[in-house]
């Protein structure tokens, strides 16, 4: 269902009432398979989906495609870079 609401334009980024957005949501699934599923399809539509995941090739599409990777994600406000290093990622 995620994967078809996004391609139809579902906005990523909106937030609920408590301030979380889709990717705060995806992260607080407790069921791994179901959470690796979501995060998949977010990774395709949002650069701090895909760095949370450690999905290079889609952080580089959305950089050429002018995302803004300093922009703060979440109540934490944690940046693209963050989520890279807090995953160990150095690529």
């Amino acid at each position: 269902m995620a994967r078809v609401l996004l391609e139809a334009g579902a906005d990523v980024a909106a937030k609920d009432k408590s301030n979380r957005d889709a990717l705060d949501l995806a992260i607080g699934i407790k069921d791994e398979a179901k959470k690796a599923a979501v995060l998949a399809a977010l990774a395709e539509y949002s650069v701090h989906a895909a760095a949370f995941v450690g999905k290079a090739d889609l952080v580089a599409a959305a950089i050429a495609n002018g995302a803004d990777v300093n922009a703060p994600h979440g109540r934490d406000e944690k940046t693209c870079l963050r989520y890279a290093v807090e995953r160990g990622d150095v690529d």
